[in-house]
Order: structure tokens, then C-alpha cells, then sequence
């Protein structure tokens, strides 16, 4: 016999099931959604970190910047950046210039006004106009230096340089000819935005044959000179033993003159009575006649 169900025993959760389905849908519509934020916020993350460098960009010191609006009219060439932290959108692009003075050194090869073949080291220092490297950019582009600077530099030098001759190939800097090439080529890149500061010529290489043979003819030149500075030294010295000689020969004319027969006869009695004096046991030599030579001593043990 089947006994009743005890109320205790059990509650009918039939009226409850909406209420736990839609918790259950609340539920997994919140998880869709922050997996979906959270897949949104990773690729943005993602993104920006994967562009951080084009996006955020510091210009240093010295340095300007030009930027490219791909929809808003390209190459912004009346508006420049300047030093300092900067944004830029993905889809722009920010370029970087140095304003400072910056330096390039070069080797050409040219011909003289003989056609000889020289090699010429240069240094040529310059800088772009920091209020137009907004046209630079866009006329020219970065490798501006490769493009104008060096081209019109070689065009200038080998244009004067072809007209002179070997010999004066070391004046041009003191008659002014280099300041007169750095003037030219100075104006023709200053239509294109760019300041020459200075070409300096750090060398020049002559041909092999023709720096022996002024090498030789310098060495013969130092010979030359050596062998005067010797016969100037040899003059000198026979002019000092010419006036040795003089001082000698005036000497012996003065000693000669204040010698006499009485003075050398006094002088030897004297010496005679001196050694006469002495301890020691002589021989004494008398000379005869009006023309004796003085006495002189033989011996001389004690």
C-alpha cells in the first residue's frame, strides 16, 4: 500500500525553472559579451602596441618634423613639428629631419687643366632650412644629401678645378678661387632649401710618377740647401782662423819687438843665480867672447 508523499519530503519546483533559465540566459549573454570586450580591448591593445612607434613619436633636440595626412591634403608643407612628444594616427606618417650642421666626406676625381687625373678628398658641411624642410620633403625626400648636396658639390669643383693648372692647384685657396666655388654652389643649393656651411679640401692625391718625381726634385732641393749651409760653415771658418792667424802674427810683430840682447842675457843670470841657489851639485858651461851665449848647468844630482 503506497503511503502519501509528507510535504516535508519534497517541494514542487516547477514554477521556479523560468526564473533559473533566465538567470542562466543573463548569465551566458554577460560571458558572450565580456569575451567579446575582452577579445576587443586585446586587439586594440595589440595594435597599439604593434604601432607605438609610428604612433607616438618624440622629436629630439635639433630635429624637426614633417607630417603626411593620407586623407587630409598629403604633405603638410607650411606646418612644421618641432621638438618635443608628439601623436600621429596609424594611417599618417611623421618624418624627422636634423636642422643641425651636419657633415659629408667625400672623394671625387678630376682633371686639371693638363688632363691630369687627381683625387680630391673633400668635407662639405651644410644644413636644411629648418622653416622649409616641409618643400624638401616633398620636392627632394630624406636622402636629399645623396641627391643635391653631393652632385652640385662635385659639379662646382670639377668645373674649376678643370681649368687650373697643376702648378697652381695649392693657391686656389689663398687667391680666393674656393671661396668663389663655395658662393656658387652655396646659391644653387639655397633654391633648394639647403645652407652650405663650407667645403673644406682635406687632400689631394697626384698621380704616382709625377709625386716621385717632385718628391725627387724636393730631396735635390734640401741637397742643394744642405751643401750651402756646409760651404757658408766652411767660410766661416777659414774667416775665423784668417783672423786667428792676425791675432797671432800681431802678437808675435809686439813680443818680438820688446825682445833685446840685454833683456835675454839678464833674464838668463838671473835664472842663473836662481839655479846657482839650489841644493842640488851643477856643472856650470861658460860661454867666451862678446857674443857667448849664457851660461847653462850640467847635473843636477843631490
Amino acid at each position: 500500500m503506497d503511503m502519501p508523499a509528507s510535504p516535508s519530503q519534497g517541494v514542487p519546483t516547477g514554477r521556479f525553472s523560468p526564473v533559473v533559465e533566465m538567470f542562466r540566459a543573463i548569465s551566458d549573454s554577460v560571458k558572450q559579451r565580456l569575451s567579446a570586450i575582452f577579445l576587443i580591448l586585446a586587439s586594440f591593445l595589440f595594435v597599439l602596441v604593434y604601432f607605438a612607434p609610428d604612433i607616438f613619436v618624440t622629436i629630439q633636440s635639433g630635429y624637426v618634423g614633417v607630417r603626411y595626412l593620407r586623407f587630409f591634403g598629403g604633405t603638410q608643407t607650411e606646418f612644421i613639428l618641432g621638438e618635443g612628444f608628439k601623436f600621429v594616427f596609424p594611417w599618417d606618417k611623421l618624418f624627422v629631419y636634423d636642422t643641425r650642421v651636419q657633415e659629408i666626406k667625400h672623394d671625387l676625381t678630376v682633371l686639371t687643366g693638363e688632363g691630369l687625373s687627381i683625387g680630391v678628398h673633400i668635407s662639405i658641411r651644410y644644413r636644411p632650412e629648418a622653416a622649409f624642410v616641409g618643400l624638401l620633403h616633398q620636392r627632394i625626400g630624406q636622402d636629399y644629401p645623396a641627391r643635391i648636396v653631393i652632385p652640385e658639390v662635385e659639379s662646382g669643383l670639377r668645373g674649376v678645378l678643370g681649368k687650373v693648372k697643376l702648378r697652381n692647384l695649392y693657391d686656389l685657396e689663398a687667391n680666393g678661387t674656393y671661396a668663389l666655388v663655395r658662393n656658387e654652389i652655396g646659391d644653387s643649393l639655397a633654391t633648394q632649401f639647403i645652407t652650405l656651411d663650407g667645403i673644406m679640401v682635406r687632400g689631394i692625391d697626384l698621380p704616382a710618377p709625377l709625386m716621385g718625381a717632385i718628391e725627387g726634385k724636393m730631396v735635390q732641393g734640401e741637397l742643394a740647401e744642405s751643401y750651402g749651409f756646409r760651404l757658408a760653415r766652411e767660410k766661416q771658418e777659414a774667416e775665423r782662423k784668417l783672423i786667428e792667424a792676425g791675432g797671432l802674427r800681431a802678437y808675435n810683430r809686439i813680443l818680438d819687438a820688446s825682445i833685446t840682447p840685454n833683456l835675454l842675457k839678464w833674464r838668463a843670470i838671473d835664472a842663473s843665480k836662481e839655479l846657482a841657489l839650489s841644493p842640488n851639485a851643477k856643472t856650470i858651461v861658460l860661454g867666451s867672447g862678446q857674443g857667448a851665449s849664457p851660461p847653462f848647468f850640467l847635473g843636477g844630482e843631490k
